[in-house]
């Protein structure tokens, strides 16, 4: 099995160090193989990320996955991920996904005042959420077509299995691979 470059794969590195090179080739390995679930636990500084993502991108090119999911534990990781990998980053197509608190509120219920807050749909009836105008279900739409979604554990957990937006919950689940970040 050959690996592709970094380049191709729209890795922000300029090329393989060695044992990264070695660690995507043997999860690919394993995965073409068969096995459902692969720890890599490497040292802080050797790359992780790039490990991750190439492992998604090279098992969506070898047919091993057709949708895959980075998982992070923070939000601030989550940015990070999304500012080297994601959809306009020149890093690729990911697509973040978050939780409804990240997303600011355009549709408040009628006779409520103040400036507009977080997105809080469950406290009322939004008239916006899942409309094309609300930045929640819009991420959302994003996530639903999208070969590779970044998410934070907390998301997965909490809408994994419930669905969101009253459609399918693809934009959180569905996925051939899952690389989790920090796991």
């Amino acid at each position: 099995m050959s690996i592709l470059d970094t380049k191709t794969l729209n890795l922000p590195v300029p090329g393989w160090r060695y044992y990264q090179e070695q660690v995507v080739l043997d999860v690919l390995d394993a995965l073409d193989r068969g096995k459902k679930f692969v720890v890599v636990n490497v040292p802080s500084g050797v790359g992780k990320s790039v490990i991750g993502v190439a492992i998604m991108r090279m098992a969506r090119a070898m047919g091993l996955a057709n949708r895959t999911v980075y998982k992070v534990g923070t939000k601030a990781l989550q940015e990070q991920m999304e500012k080297e990998f994601g959809y306009g980053s020149g890093g690729g197509a990911m697509r973040k996904v978050m939780g409804k608190g990240a997303y600011t509120c355009i549709g408040k219920p009628v006779g409520m005042k103040g400036l507009a807050t977080s997105c809080e749909k469950g406290q009322w009836n939004c008239v916006k959420f899942g409309d094309s105008g609300c930045p929640y279900s819009a991420a959302y739409g994003c996530a639903e077509g999208a070969d590779e979604v970044l998410m934070n554990y907390s998301l997965g957990l909490a809408h994994g299995r419930n669905g969101l937006l009253g459609r399918s919950n693809l934009a959180v689940s569905g996925f051939g691979l899952e690389v989790m970040d920090e796991a």
